[in-house]
């Protein structure tokens, strides 16, 4: 349990429920559940569809805890990138390149100028990198 002042107070249960009081804890019985099934991870998802043509759906996650951040110490949002690379790695596109809050994301890729091929996209959010391939077929 944190508590950020004398009375707000949070709770995480096997890193998946948060619970938030308000009155200085009290019973447990007090502590009103207002989170559930919150993301404690960073995701990138496969794109769908894969191959496509000439348009793709791209799914991603910004997690709400992370094991290295405490309650005091969390940070609300973080800077997030979004790239999509030829096979030679050049950017082609960049998605997103803004700071984010926590939550569930999908963005739009429209290939209309790019040529058939493999293509890879990468997501990089704090310490967080993942990179992914997929397919362009005209």
């Amino acid at each position: 349990i944190v508590f950020t002042d004398e009375n707000v107070g949070w709770l995480l249960c096997n890193n998946v429920n948060v619970y938030r009081t308000t009155n200085g804890g009290g019973l447990i019985t007090s502590v009103n559940k207002k989170y559930e099934s919150i993301q404690n991870e960073f995701r990138l998802e496969q794109n769908y569809p894969n191959p496509f043509n000439p348009s793709t759906t791209l799914n991603y996650t910004i997690p709400t805890f992370t094991p290295a951040i405490s309650l005091r110490e969390r940070v609300y949002q973080v800077h997030v990138t979004l790239k999509v690379y030829d096979v030679l790695g050049r950017v082609v596109a960049t998605l997103v390149n803004e700071q984010k809050p926590p939550g569930n994301y999908n963005v739009m890729f429209y290939a209309k100028n790019l040529p058939s091929g493999v293509y890879f996209y990468t997501m990089n959010a704090g310490n967080y990198f993942e990179s992914k391939k997929m397919i362009l077929l005209r």
